[in-house]
């Protein structure tokens, strides 16, 4: 899903928030953790366009590099609700903590590539298959990247069991890929556009490929103690994220304004 995808998501999930208005009382207190990619931008969207607000919330967003890390935070208490992939959800749901989905976060669609395999123009790797003694990043182990690029690598005439695996955030990809401390990068967008626009790098694959054409990456959690002490917050973040389509001018220009504000912080 590109950009103006998002904002098309974020447009749609918090729509039922409109009718909601706060009045007089006082903002309901919300923490909510997200990644610092295209997939996790909704609350951003929702909170720079007033959604929140005009719900009763009062949101605090915190960025945190990975789904893994998230689903932690959130059974901890340190925020209350997350954005997480699906592998990092239901793993935690078979340990036994008691997290629930509440909305639906972004999907991945292959014609519309959001995440791509990348190498330095001058590598020798060009397919999976060369990458069999090499190095390959991804955000978090364990996660549904990892997941996604062991499945691409046996797919396509590698060994995933052959490649060597570590975590580093998107956010540092590039930098790791540039100083030769990794040799391929799973990394999305944002930060795969502004590795491709740096002319340093090149795609070598689409790893989300090998797990489906079209799925749903990942989506927006709680704890069921939390949705319980907290029926009113619950109620007012978005029960559903939907999908519509619109024109131009209803995404314009916000996408490539707001992302450009806040690639420095992330």
């Amino acid at each position: 899903m590109n950009r103006r995808g998002f904002v098309l998501a974020a447009t749609a999930a918090t729509a039922s928030m409109r009718g909601l208005r706060a009045g007089a009382q006082q903002l309901l207190n919300v923490r909510v953790a997200t990644t610092p990619i295209d997939a996790g931008a909704q609350p951003f969207f929702a909170q720079s366009m007033g959604f929140f607000r005009s719900a009763g919330l009062n949101v605090t967003i915190t960025t945190i590099s990975n789904g893994s890390a998230i689903a932690a935070a959130v059974a901890s208490g340190a925020v209350d609700i997350g954005q997480s992939n699906v592998v990092s959800i239901a793993t935690a749901h078979e340990r036994g903590i008691p997290f629930g989905l509440i909305a639906a976060g972004n999907l991945v669609v292959s014609r519309v590539h959001q995440a791509a395999a990348i190498v330095p123009n001058g590598s020798p790797i060009h397919t999976a298959k060369d990458l069999t003694g090499k190095t390959l990043a991804v955000n978090g182990l364990g996660t549904i990247p990892h997941v996604g690029a062991r499945a691409w690598v046996d797919q396509n005439g590698g060994d995933s069991n052959a490649v060597k695996y570590t975590e580093i955030p998107f956010t540092a990809m590039a930098v790791a890929l540039d100083a030769g401390r990794i040799d391929c990068a799973f990394v999305s967008e944002p930060q795969l556009d502004d590795a491709l626009a740096s002319k340093h790098f090149r795609i070598i694959g689409y790893p989300y490929d090998a797990i489906s054409k079209e799925f749903l990456l990942g989506g927006w959690f709680t704890t069921a103690v939390w949705a319980k002490a907290n029926p009113k917050p619950f109620a007012r973040m978005p029960p559903r994220c939907a999908r519509r389509r619109a024109g131009p001018t209803q995404t314009k220009p916000l996408p490539e304004k707001f992302f450009k504000a806040r690639r420095g912080s992330w």
